[in-house]
């Protein structure tokens, strides 16, 4: 009885050996594996700040743009509006500038009547 416990005993013994070997093989590939997932997550964290970074600058110069833009829209230079045909008629006639737009198309679209009394035409 002695001698299958020690028999016993041996085999546990051994097949725990084993056990240990074969863990020891699998956590060298995990570790080697864990590495490796390792500098892939670095080098993406590289690519992501450097898109960020991108996005940043072309966002910035969107925003630069629709600020010249809404420059543009709002503050309209004073040479521009002085020299244009409507600010010439507005200042002639003394009439609003979407009036005389309106004529401006009216006037654009409409053939010239040759047999109008120029005694009629008031402007």
């Amino acid at each position: 009885m002695a001698s299958e416990n020690i028999q016993l005993l041996d085999q546990k013994i051994k097949s725990a050996v084993n056990l240990i070997q074969q863990l020891r093989q699998e956590n060298i590939i995990l570790r080697k594996k864990l590495g490796e997932y390792e500098s892939r997550i670095a080098e993406l964290e590289e690519v992501l700040y450097s898109l960020k970074s991108n996005q940043k600058a072309i966002e910035d110069g969107l925003l630069q743009a629709i600020h010249e833009l809404d420059k543009l829209d709002t503050e309209p230079s004073a040479a521009s509006w002085e020299s244009s045909p409507i600010s010439e008629k507005t200042q002639d006639r003394g009439a609003a500038p979407s009036l005389i737009a309106s004529e401006e198309n009216q006037d654009s679209h409409s053939p010239p009547d040759s047999h109008k009394d120029p005694g009629l035409d008031i402007f």
